[in-house]
């Protein structure tokens, strides 16, 4: 496999956001856990004991990154289409930033609830993640099925 490109860009951006999301929590860590979910199932496997323990986000961040890292050679190997991943992951970032910013009645208040904008950044980028692996699979599916149908029609 020639083209490597998702599963280096997956691991290292969702780590790293990961890695800063558990400095900016949000409110009881809940935007870290859910935009972490790919590496926090982790924790029901180890014993650490406190949140507090430094190597709490390092496991959850590496263990999650080998998942995004699995992802990443799947979409390689069925060459998902970069520039529509390049597309789809900034739109996933922006309209999930949004969603979450709205979804209090004022900045202000959804500020005051988780913290600071680093919060819903970090929190959105990884979702965004999600659901741009997401979109992409599910665009090449429907790639692979249109293509197959033009060829049997054309046959």
């Amino acid at each position: 496999m020639k083209n490597k490109y998702f599963v280096w860009i997956l691991p290292i951006l969702w780590a790293g956001c990961s890695l800063l999301s558990f400095r900016f929590p949000g409110d009881e860590y809940a935007m870290y856990g859910i935009s972490s979910i790919a590496g926090v199932w982790i924790v029901f496997f180890i014993s650490l004991d406190i949140i507090h323990n430094p190597m709490f986000p390092v496991s959850i961040a590496l263990t999650g990154a080998i998942v995004m890292m699995i992802l990443g050679f799947l979409m390689d190997l069925i060459k998902i289409r970069k520039a529509m991943w390049k597309i789809l992951f900034p739109a996933a970032v922006i309209v999930i930033f949004v969603i979450s910013i709205k979804a209090y009645p004022t900045i202000e208040r959804a500020l005051r609830k988780n913290g600071s904008w680093w919060t819903y950044i970090f929190f959105s980028i990884n979702m965004g993640l999600y659901f741009s692996i997401l979109l992409s699979f599910i665009g090449k599916g429907i790639e692979t099925v249109w293509l197959r149908t033009r060829r049997k029609m054309s046959n």
